[in-house]
């Protein structure tokens, strides 16, 4: 296992690059390239992802992890976003499905599939900060070969300035003594394989900027949350003036007039004559179909914020509490969100 998880944080940080050039989204997808390739994957990688945290994959199948387009450039020195500085407006959740290429690489190597994170309150055995701490999981998805997966899992806090730290957690030990602290073993065989000049902590530390900031940068445009079979959702943003371009061959529902109805689509601001010669000024707003089939998918289209809220202001934390009134399981909690999210 030690052999094909070496070189895996390479890819992530490179140079940063401007968010917006001639005017297009680099955080949004443009085309579709191989986006449903990149959907099918994330299906049975998701799928694969439920033998090892089946709480964690209830939660993430109903909201949906972002499939993350692969223009985005985020550098490990780089500051976290400004709503992470806050600690009252730090997003609980937040889930990132890498769309990397990995035909290059050798029989001993595979890249992270995804990687999320989860708000906590407190957490057992745990490196006490005072503060609210964060569940990392990075998950890997070999293609090659079937059932051949691995999860990372460790923790990190975040202080009012911002800055990151990776907490140890209590290890097994034998013989006599008192408890043993430090970062999980396989935290360690990640950064001495890829950064050995580096502390471990640190290493910690620059994937969770990465995804933090990823959460942030990604929700840019049109939210599309898809799902099949009523199982596993996916969500993707796209450009507010590509939703007919993405959409063309979807299933197409008509109006009593025979015409077909129009996609979901942003309408400018400007001016229209009317049939007695008179003007008039429409202001800048949505209209069309958000709701439809395409390529057996069920898709919802949505604009955070207008239709529902944006699920990086939802800031809860999760605990271990053995109450049953008022208070929601993590399962339930994702249901719930995915339902606000997909209400048309």
């Amino acid at each position: 296992m030690l052999k094909w998880i070496k070189k895996l944080y390479a890819r992530f940080f490179t140079h940063r690059k401007e968010k917006f050039f001639r005017g297009r989204s680099y955080t949004a997808h443009y085309t579709m390239k191989n986006l449903l390739a990149e959907l099918d994957a994330y299906m049975k990688c998701l799928k694969d992802y439920r033998r090892v945290y089946p709480e964690s994959y209830s939660f993430n199948a109903a909201v949906g992890g972002v499939i993350a387009p692969k223009k985005i450039k985020i550098i490990d020195n780089i500051d976290l976003e400004p709503i992470w500085l806050n600690r009252k407006t730090r997003p609980s959740t937040g889930m990132i499905f890498f769309t990397e290429d990995d035909s290059e690489l050798s029989d001993h190597e595979i890249y992270p599939s995804f990687g999320c994170f989860r708000k906590n309150r407190f957490v057992h055995g745990v490196q006490y900060s005072g503060r609210p701490v964060y569940e990392i999981v990075i998950f890997y998805h070999e293609k090659k070969k079937k059932k051949n997966s691995a999860a990372l899992l460790y923790h990190v806090s975040i202080d009012d300035a911002g800055n990151i730290t990776t907490l140890k957690e209590r290890q097994p030990q034998t013989g006599r003594g008192g408890r043993l602290w430090d970062y999980p073993v396989s935290l360690k065989i990640i950064a001495a394989k890829c950064w050995p000049t580096d502390e471990v902590g640190e290493c910690g530390s620059n994937f969770f900027r990465f995804l933090a900031n990823a959460s942030i940068v990604t929700a840019d445009g049109f939210m599309v949350s898809v799902r099949k079979r009523n199982e596993i959702t996916a969500r993707f943003y796209i450009d507010m003036l590509r939703t007919p371009y993405f959409f063309k061959d979807r299933i197409k529902a008509k109006t009593e007039s025979g015409r077909t109805k129009p996609i979901f689509h942003i309408v400018r601001a400007h001016k229209r004559t009317l049939a007695n010669a008179s003007e008039r000024f429409i202001k800048t707003h949505f209209r069309g179909v958000r709701s439809f089939f395409w390529n057996d998918y069920k898709v919802v289209v949505s604009m955070p914020g207008k239709h529902h809220t944006a699920i990086e202001t939802f800031t809860a934390s999760s605990f271990v509490s053995n109450k049953k009134r008022g208070l929601y399981s993590v399962p339930k909690t994702g249901r719930i969100i995915a339902a606000h999210m997909r209400n048309v």
